[in-house]
């Protein structure tokens, strides 16, 4: 099978997605071409990019309407490609925000459309199950309880597991006083937490000096940025680009709330979740959202077994004082570190290579025809 295929994505963590699931294509079938909204990672992975995405996504609604001329030129950009290229598939990893508008188009082009990541409906209502019935042919969901909560919707949904619990596993020799920031993949994310992030480091810095602080830095994320904010801080932070060594090091995290937390959980570290976005987005989260709790550690547990720090009840002091009280509780430690384990075990009992398992099963039903 040959052919041209597209992939759209929004950020880092969809990135990396698109571009093991691009080499997984070309696996298959080397004389697929592959044609991409994304960044560097799907770059490398060989996609030629219609749409570059490496300067950052958007998080909310407030967000999104800051940055609603730069959507609507990458939307317009994307359908103009449909139009002149016609591929023989689409698909589309998370950023449902952007995606849904694009998959709509594709679908009524008459492009298959497949969803890769899917929009967190078990999360954020039915509605979005709905729009995945109709428009999607197929849905590969990262976790077992999100295919299972789409199938009930009438959605074709199937979970070959995440691709990170391939390989990420427990490290559980950690460096003591070594204590990891992670701000996010987004340069809104960086700003409205880092500041905060680093507030707490210098608290925690001044009544334990033998504290060690690492952050680890998004590809996503200009690194100016990171510099003018650690040039404030009045605290040494080392910036690492190797977030997931650093995650196997660090005896505790900071993690903004998203994909990280996942990472750290895989690599047992105990951490505390924090998250911030603009008030006109976390009103119209608290409108319509389904759930209790943010941090995907805490989903999978379905209980709070993982500290979230959200709006208003983030600040220096109280991240400082979370980080305190896990560092020198050594039972919380081990109790988290446990939990963390136990809850992601069931991801690491899946075989084989996630990505190439969705690629296998998105050819063979172009190759049938199937509806």
């Amino acid at each position: 099978m040959g052919g041209k295929i597209f992939i759209a994505v929004g950020e880092e963590s969809g990135d990396i997605l698109g571009a093991s699931l691009a080499d997984a294509l070309r696996e298959l079938h080397p004389t697929i071409a592959v044609r991409a909204m994304g960044g560097g990672h799907l770059a490398e992975a060989g996609a030629e990019l219609i749409v570059d995405v490496s300067a950052g996504g958007t998080l909310g609604l407030s967000e999104v309407l800051s940055a609603l001329p730069r959507y609507l030129r990458m939307l317009a950009r994307m359908r103009s490609a449909l139009v002149e290229e016609t591929p023989t598939a689409l698909i589309a990893i998370d950023n449902f925000g952007f995606n849904h508008c694009l998959c709509r188009f594709a679908h009524r082009m008459g492009v298959p459309v497949f969803y890769f990541s899917p929009p967190k409906v078990w999360a954020w209502g039915a509605f979005r199950g709905r729009w995945l019935a109709r428009y999607a042919r197929r849905v590969y969901a990262l976790f077992p309880f999100e295919a299972e909560f789409l199938q009930r919707l009438g959605v074709s949904a199937f979970c070959f597991g995440h691709p990170l619990a391939e390989s990420l596993s427990p490290k559980l020799e950690k460096e003591e006083g070594l204590v990891a920031i992670l701000p996010g993949s987004r340069r809104m994310e960086v700003e409205n937490l880092l500041p905060d992030m680093l507030g707490a480091a210098k608290l925690l810095k001044e009544k334990m000096p033998e504290l060690r602080f690492v952050l680890g830095r998004a590809r996503s994320i200009d690194s100016e940025l990171v510099d003018g904010l650690l040039s404030q801080a009045g605290v040494d932070v080392v910036v690492e680009d190797d977030v997931h060594r650093l995650l196997g090091r660090a005896y505790v995290a900071m993690v903004a709330s998203g994909t990280a937390t996942l990472e750290s959980a895989l690599l047992a570290t105990p951490m505390v979740i924090v998250y911030r976005t603009a008030p006109l987005t976390a009103l119209a989260a608290r409108l319509v959202a389904r759930i209790r709790v943010l941090g995907l550690p805490n989903h999978l547990a379905g209980r709070m077994i993982v500290p979230e720090l959200l709006q208003s009840r983030l600040t220096a002091a109280s991240l400082a004082r979370q980080l305190w009280q896990l560092i020198n509780d050594r039972g919380r430690w081990w109790m988290m570190q446990e939990e963390l384990i136990e809850v992601t075990a069931p991801l690491r009992e899946m075989e084989g290579s996630v990505s190439l398992r969705v690629a296998e099963d998105i050819l063979r039903n172009l190759q049938s025809g199937a509806d």
